[in-house]
């Protein structure tokens, strides 16, 4: 059984994770370790700068409790503020700074081999909108929004959004001829066709989701990566590269910088493939999935672009994980038999729902509204 524990302010609460009910007992010596370390680490919230070393407190604090072969850290604080504050390069060098400070000083506390990558850097955004006259069904993707699609949509409609300045539009038969592999289930659950909007520019629903931002993550096909192991041929390739350190004997720590570009990356890097033909890895969701399953983005099991109301039924199970498509991840890093593996970070949800590692600790916050810390127990592998 795998257990989710809340922590607000010392206030908490052991739920299942599959089901999100309330539990009053348990035997699991993790979980009740956890309800003693979390308290000493309560979270700074999402547009605080002390989050970043919060990620990196937590992260040496569970390696001494927990010695893990592997671990995750997810540095999200950079993306959240730069997005939603109208800083000068001043300030966001001193954001960058403090990322690699606190990373300097986990790797030195810790002694892992690090894969350390950028999700790339920020620019400022001008909204785009799609046409008032479509009257298909009008979905997003996943934050930073670099896709949206179209459900139901008729002939005409895809005419006019082929002609929505700063966008590419690609139909489903365009996926289906440019991605052969992908499983027609797959392709399915994706829309009549995904628009692609160009660097510089976003759609119209971040104002949708009451959020304010000056800056979006750009759209880079390659993203910075300073690691001592071999070098990775692509985002995909990441995973392999880990486990062959692994059975080698190495301790990997996998870190991820959200909002830190070339510009910001302040070791010496390389520049690692991050798409497949036109699709790029510039959203959160897929970077991540494409680091810990090692898969392309049509064996992700969760479209790009997805109707919420085909999906809503779906998410009576993990009520703490919206994202997935009812179902964990089972082929993950965090998964690995023959390890212990854990993960912390300030990246809700992907922290512990795609990296499935034996622990997971992250910031419990939804649209910047900070809950506490949680913490997923996992299942026995």
């Amino acid at each position: 059984m795998a257990y989710i524990i809340l922590d607000a302010d010392g206030w908490q609460n052991v739920v299942d994770f599959k089901t999100g009910e309330s539990l009053d007992r348990w035997d699991n010596k993790i979980v009740d370790d956890m309800l003693e370390f979390i308290p000493h680490y309560p979270y700074p919230g999402d547009m605080d700068p002390d989050s970043i070393e919060w990620t990196g407190n937590v992260g040496k604090a569970l390696f001494d409790l927990y010695d893990p072969q592997y671990m995750l850290l997810t540095y999200a604080t950079p993306n959240f503020v730069k997005a939603a504050e109208n800083m000068s390069k001043e300030k966001e060098m001193e954001i960058n700074t403090a990322v690699f400070s606190s990373v300097k000083d986990f790797l030195e506390h810790t002694g892992y081999t690090p894969v350390i990558i950028g999700t790339g850097g920020m620019s400022k955004i001008e909204e785009l909108q799609v046409p008032a006259k479509i009257k298909g069904r009008i979905c997003h993707g996943h934050g930073p929004f670099s896709y949206s699609g179209i459900f139901g949509a008729t002939e005409d409609e895809l005419d006019v959004v082929r002609n929505i300045d700063h966008t590419t539009m690609y139909t489903k038969d365009d996926l289906r001829r440019d991605f052969p592999e992908a499983d027609e289930s797959y392709l399915a659950e994706m829309p009549d066709c995904i628009i692609v909007r160009d660097p510089g520019y976003a759609f119209t629903c971040l104002r949708h989701r009451g959020l304010f931002q000056y800056k979006s993550l750009e759209i880079v096909d390659k993203l910075p990566i300073y690691t001592t192991l071999p070098k990775p041929t692509h985002l995909t390739d990441v995973k392999r590269v880990i486990n062959e350190a692994m059975d080698n004997g190495d301790k990997v720590a996998l870190i991820v910088l959200e909002g830190i570009g070339t510009d910001d990356f302040l070791l010496p890097y390389e520049l690692l493939p991050a798409f497949d033909k036109w699709l790029i890895y510039s959203d959160s969701l897929s970077q991540y999935m494409a680091l810990l399953l090692g898969e392309p983005f049509y064996r992700f099991g969760i479209p790009l672009v997805r109707e919420p109301s085909v999906f809503k039924e779906r998410f009576n199970r993990y009520p703490y994980s919206q994202f997935t498509d009812g179902e964990m991840p089972k082929n993950t890093i965090g998964r690995r038999k023959d390890i212990k593996t854990a993960a912390v970070g300030s990246r809700s949800i992907y922290t512990h729902a795609i990296s499935q590692a034996d622990i997971c600790i992250e910031c419990h916050a939804r649209q910047k509204i900070s809950s506490g810390v949680l913490v997923l127990v996992n299942d026995p592998k």
